[in-house]
């Protein structure tokens, strides 16, 4: 440290060697640097006793060695790449077990003690990258959900709304999945698994509110409808 009258030299965007511990107000020295190519992680030792991980091409660490002076500012921006980083690391540990949509994310991010700013932000890059991607989540999820049950379009657009998904990222992933004739189909499928007697007016009411309660809108309900009963007609007469 200098002495009473003595110039400090000026640092500019020249990192200074100097002993650790021997840092003025609001600066500490870097007293090691680690490399961790496994997991892409460097990491820097201080003289005041704290340490920080950041990616290896954070460009807060660039031209830090042992001995580094750091000042407050920078040490604040390398804390920031920190938690920058640790939010990453949750976030693949997050996207390696499920596929899961933005807003989900956020949410477990956030519930994970993770601060909003560094989450959005890790979670901007992330989609800038295509990791995180609603409308190919919108698009597997539909084709799941299809799997398993005949539902219409209105269903799957309003499930994908409640977690989050943009109406925008909604009808795109479900329209590369669904196509109108597809969704006909799949009425007709859904309707003759009740047993309805379609030459009643109140069954076939009964069985218009259960499709569009599937999802199903009115037109596509209607021909639902009239396409069942339709091929009962059919069978019955064949069996004559």
């Amino acid at each position: 440290m200098a002495g009473p009258g003595e110039a400090r030299p000026a640092r500019a965007d020249v990192e200074t060697p100097r002993e650790p511990g021997s840092s003025g107000d609001g600066e500490t020295a870097v007293r090691s640097v680690q490399l961790d190519e496994g997991s892409r992680t460097l990491t820097l030792q201080f003289s005041d006793g704290s340490r920080v991980e950041v990616a290896p091409d954070a460009p807060e660490a660039r031209g830090l060695a042992p001995g580094s002076v750091v000042d407050g500012p920078r040490f604040a921006a390398l804390r920031a790449a920190a938690g920058r980083k640790a939010v990453a690391r949750a976030l693949y540990g997050l996207l390696d077990r499920r596929a899961r949509c933005r807003a989900d994310l956020r949410r477990r991010l956030l519930q994970s003690g993770h601060e909003a700013p560094l989450v959005d932000q890790v979670l901007d890059d992330a989609t800038e990258q295509g990791l995180v991607d609603d409308r190919a989540y919108a698009r597997a999820w539909a084709h799941d959900q299809l799997l398993r049950k005949a539902v219409g379009r209105r269903w799957l657009l309003a499930k994908l709304r409640t977690q989050g998904i943009s109406e925008r990222d909604a009808r795109a992933g479900v329209g590369e999945v669904l196509e109108p004739r597809d969704e006909l189909a799949l009425a007709v499928r859904a309707l003759s698994g009740r047993r309805l007697d379609l030459e009643d007016e109140r069954q076939r009411a009964k069985g218009l509110r259960f499709l569009l309660g599937r999802g199903f809108d009115q037109a596509t309900s209607l021909a639902a409808l009239r396409e069942l009963r339709r091929a009962t007609t059919e069978d019955e007469s064949a069996n004559l």
